[in-house]
This record gives C-alpha cells, sequence and structure tokens, in this order.
C-alpha cells in the first residue's frame, strides 16, 4: 500500500494548521489623547494631522489584513457651527462621495452611552463597507470596515464592535417638559387658592 496519499494529507493538513495559525489576532490599542480604544488586526499604521487653516486636527489608524481595511478616524468637531445630530447626518454624504460609494441602509447603534449612526455603503449593489459614526467631547468618530463577506461580515462586526470611548461623556440631564412645569405652577395657585380665607 502507498504511503504517498498518507503523507499528502499530512503536508495538506500542516498548511492548513499553518494557514490558520497565521492569521493575526486583533491587537488592542488605546489612545488616549483622542478618547478611544479599539481592537485592530493586522499592522497598524497611524496618522495624525495638525489642524491647518480651515482644516482641523484628526487622528487615522489603518490596518489592511486578509481581504479587510479596517479604519477609525477622529476629527476634531470642537469648533463646529452646526450640531451633533448634524454632523451624524452630513458625514455618511462626504463620506460616500470621496469613496465612491453608494449610502446604502442606516440604523441607530450606540458605544460607550453615546448614540450614532450604522451606515451600510455599497459598490455596484453589492455590500462595500460598514461605518459607524459617533459625536462625543467635540469629536467627530468614524469607524470603518469594509465587508468582503457581505453585510454580515464577522470580522467586521468584531473590529466595529470593539470601539469604545476611554472616558464616556456624562449623561445628559434631563429636561424637565412644558407641560410638567404648567402643571406643576397650577397646582401651587389651586393649593394657594384653595388655602386663602373667604
Amino acid at each position: 500500500m502507498s504511503r504517498l496519499p498518507r503523507t499528502l494529507a499530512a503536508l495538506m493538513l500542516g498548511a492548513a494548521l499553518l494557514a490558520a495559525c497565521s492569521k493575526p489576532a486583533p491587537v488592542a490599542h488605546s489612545y488616549p489623547d483622542w478618547n478611544f480604544a479599539v481592537s485592530v488586526p493586522g499592522t497598524v499604521k497611524e496618522t495624525p494631522t495638525k489642524a491647518n487653516g480651515q482644516q482641523p486636527a484628526s487622528f487615522l489608524v489603518t490596518s489592511s489584513v486578509d481581504g479587510h481595511d479596517y479604519a477609525v478616524n477622529v476629527i476634531d468637531a470642537s469648533s463646529a457651527t452646526v450640531s451633533p445630530d448634524q454632523l451624524l447626518s452630513s458625514a455618511p454624504q462626504a463620506v460616500a462621495s470621496s469613496m465612491e460609494v453608494d449610502l446604502g441602509t442606516t440604523t441607530y447603534v450606540a458605544a460607550s452611552g453615546v448614540t450614532g449612526r450604522e451606515v451600510l455603503f455599497t459598490k455596484d449593489d453589492k455590500p462595500a463597507m460598514i461605518d459607524r459614526f459617533f459625536v462625543a467631547g467635540g469629536k467627530l468618530y468614524e469607524v470603518s470596515a469594509t465587508v468582503p463577506a457581505g453585510a454580515t461580515d464577522p470580522a467586521a462586526k468584531a473590529f466595529l464592535d470593539s470601539f469604545h470611548l476611554i472616558t464616556p461623556p456624562p449623561p445628559a440631564a434631563p429636561v424637565p417638559a412644558a407641560d410638567d412645569t404648567n402643571a406643576a405652577s397650577n397646582d401651587a395657585t389651586n393649593t394657594a387658592a384653595a388655602n386663602t380665607p373667604g
């Protein structure tokens, strides 16, 4: 009986194990100056950009591995003259134009107690990448991953889910409703009237 098939099978198994072991595991990276942390597979490139005239300061983290492109882009939005909601609404369109992709479905998503937007971008009617946008502490965060395995790409989801703020913003104080204030005022007036001697 020839031993070649068994040897060949062993070589193929060894190659498969080597490929499985060589896949880079995500590594946690923390950036206190920009108040975020994220787990990124592969070799990370960091690109800080200083403010220049009308161009605000920014910080970009990127990695490309196993057919995926991962990125976190943070822009100093402390001088923005529009509301956080307006930033969240306009950012996806700016990305679509610059990356030459189309806007797909948009949903709400949260990270570290901050509500943002998740946008699926498409190219030629196929899922291309998923971006999550958040505004917190005067910064606009864009967390992005390409989705070669489709809209539910597990590697992309793991990267996106790993993003978090190091120091979450304090919860917003509740604003009393106008009706509540009027009701309290009316109660006080009615009580005073009832206690006034007739």
